[in-house]
Formats: C-alpha cells, sequence, structure tokens
C-alpha cells in the first residue's frame, strides 16, 4: 500500500514547505514557498536532504513515495511556469532523476507504482471538475482513463499485492 516509509520501519520520505514570504493576490504562490526534500530516520533523528530539483523551479510537491525495491523514490513536482504536475523517480541521494509524467498530461496527486514499477495509478483533476483514476505506463506513453462522471472525486488508487487490481 501507499507509504513513504521504507520497510525497516525507520526511515521516512518527507517534504517541506517553508514560506519565505506572506501569500497575497500581489505576490505569487510560486515566489513564496522554498521546498525540500528529506529521508527521516526516527532512531539517529537524522534528517538528509535529496537533492531533487536541479534545473527544475519547484513551488509545491504533490507527492512523495518509495519505488519497488526501495532503491529509488519519487516526487511530484509543480513547476513554477507549468500548472501541470512532472513525476520524477531519482536514487536515495537525488542522482539519476528520470522524467516520468512530461508536463502537459494535468495537475496529478499521490500515485502509487505497480508492484513491478512499470506503471503507476493516479487521480489526474479534469477541467469539467471532479478527478478521475488513471494508469500510465512508467515512459508515459500509454495512458488508460478510468470511466469519470463530471463533478465525481476519485482519490488514491493503490495496487492489489499481485498488481491485477486497482482499487479506488
Amino acid at each position: 500500500g501507499r507509504t513513504s516509509a521504507f520497510s525497516d520501519g525507520r526511515r521516512w520520505v518527507m517534504v517541506s514547505h517553508h514560506f519565505l514570504k506572506p501569500i497575497s493576490k500581489d505576490t505569487p504562490f510560486d515566489k513564496t514557498v522554498d521546498v525540500k526534500l528529506w529521508i527521516y530516520d526516527l532512531v539517529t533523528d537524522e534528517l538528509t536532504p535529496v537533492e531533487p530539483y536541479g534545473d527544475y523551479d519547484c513551488c509545491y510537491v504533490s507527492g512523495t513515495g518509495i519505488m519497488p525495491g526501495e532503491y529509488q523514490i519519487y516526487v511530484g513536482l509543480n513547476l513554477t511556469d507549468n500548472p501541470d504536475t512532472l513525476w520524477v523517480t531519482m536514487d536515495l541521494d537525488g542522482g539519476n532523476k528520470e522524467e516520468l509524467i512530461r508536463p502537459g498530461l494535468g495537475f496529478t496527486h499521490r500515485p502509487e507504482f505497480s508492484p513491478d514499477g512499470k506503471q503507476m495509478a493516479t487521480e489526474f483533476y479534469v477541467k469539467e471538475g471532479g478527478s478521475r483514476v488513471s494508469v500510465i505506463d512508467r515512459d508515459g506513453k500509454r495512458v488508460v482513463h478510468f470511466p469519470h462522471n463530471p463533478g465525481d472525486f476519485h482519490f488514491m488508487p493503490m495496487w492489489s499485492p499481485d498488481g491485477e487490481w486497482i482499487h479506488y
């Protein structure tokens, strides 16, 4: 199931949004927030920074998680110059970044990867209102949208342990 905790029970992926100045109608959100990603160790009480951003100008993180096998993490970056979410996987130190979903597919929130790591199920917010569940291949080339009625909200899809079913 969905978690930002490693299976050892002592390490967690965490994100912080630090407001640099108050938000107002005259100050855009993306100019007021400093976003950081961390791995926190509950036993040693250490916060280790992860450097996920590189060339990305990120103002909000819409989700984090741990990839199957626990060698990589994923993060949803909401970029200051694009309202869509860019999902990126990376090593635990922030290296070896791979863009999974390119901006242009919409705002997505809190996905879950299939047990084999080849697909992700996520919710998309749609223009008609509400949200819909979709499954996307890791390379972002194939997207399957589940049925949706305008105004319906479908949250936090989860894979069955065998990867055959999605619950939402």
